[in-house]
């Protein structure tokens, strides 16, 4: 039975299975390429089409590890340590904006202090119309540059920032750049709406993270949008 193959988006044409067992143990092709016959849905990783080939050294290797020649899945602690960095510049953004909580905790102490009456109330307008929001107007500017900068790399790299530091990229099942559309607004704005929905949501929700102990490592967002998480060769 022969199968057409793709690796890194270009057409290797169609092998047999014993070609592909071949190539796999050596290294040309990689478990994540993907491979396509008639009667299938779609194009599927080799990994689960062969759950298991030969490795070099003549062993039933699990599919779902490259043995060279292709991309890595990223693992599973560097996924998360990427999202506890995009989460940390987030928050680091927001900092300035924390002097805005001092502010009004000041005025609550002193609203508590001056009680009631028409004095009191005359003095807490007057110290909120002196608050300085400036501290709000830096996060707020922050914020939206780290949210242009992550939405331009994912659609240029499939990476955020977090990913960058952590070295690993979002591609489609061809190994190719997944592009605005499947990196941010399939990945994350569509699996957003579903969080949403009531009952459907906090499931969905509590789901979706824990489909990465699949052995493809890929969560529902990654199913919904095509996508998976691979290791990012270094630039230059």
């Amino acid at each position: 039975m022969k199968y057409h193959i793709t690796q890194n988006g270009r057409q290797l044409g169609e092998l047999d299975e014993a070609q592909i067992q071949e190539m796999l143990g050596s290294g040309q092709l990689s478990p994540q390429d993907l491979g396509w016959r008639d009667g299938m849905g779609g194009w599927e990783p080799l990994s689960r089409i062969f759950p298991y080939h030969v490795g070099p050294a003549g062993m039933a290797v699990p599919g779902g590890y490259g043995t060279g020649g292709g991309q890595e899945l990223a693992d599973r602690g560097v996924r998360l340590l990427a999202v506890l960095a995009d989460s940390g510049m987030a928050l680091v953004a927001m900092l300035p904006a924390m002097s805005l909580i001092f502010q009004a905790l000041k005025l609550e102490a002193a609203a508590n202090q001056g009680g009631g009456g028409d004095e009191a109330q005359a003095q807490m307008a007057e110290m909120m119309e002196s608050m300085n929001y400036t501290g709000v107007i830096i996060a707020g500017v922050l914020l939206l540059v780290l949210m242009i900068a992550n939405l331009y790399f994912l659609a240029t790299r499939g990476q955020t920032l977090g990913k960058m530091v952590c070295k690993i990229k979002i591609v489609d099942m061809a190994g190719q750049n997944p592009g605005f559309v499947k990196a941010f607004l399939l990945r994350s704005v569509v699996p957003g709406i579903i969080g949403a929905v009531p009952l459907l949501g906090p499931f969905f929700s509590l789901a979706d993270p824990l489909f990465i102990f699949r052995e493809d490592r890929r969560c529902l967002h990654d199913l919904i949008a095509g996508t998976k998480v691979v290791t990012a060769p270094k630039q230059g």
